[in-house]
């Protein structure tokens, strides 16, 4: 199954602190290529505000958005 590392950098939605991180992208979506978008949910390192962000597979941020906490989904870490 093919995978791809990225690395982004961000601007925080809730203290415009700079967060960066590194993500693993992997599965039959990648085949799409640039036309495909990502998104993956996180707290900020700063503040602790609520992100999602997403991000086209050649590591473009498409955008950056708070999230309402109320629907916060814990997903597993791979890791």
């Amino acid at each position: 199954m093919p995978s791809l590392d990225l690395d982004l950098m961000f601007d925080c939605c809730a203290c415009q602190g700079k967060v960066e991180l590194t993500v693993r992208c992997q599965g039959r979506g990648l085949a799409a290529g640039p036309r495909t978008v990502a998104a993956v949910q996180l707290r900020c390192p700063n503040c602790g505000g609520a992100n999602e962000v997403c991000f086209h597979p050649t590591g473009r941020i498409v955008a950056v958005r708070p999230m309402d906490v109320r629907f916060w989904i814990p997903l597993p870490s791979v890791n």
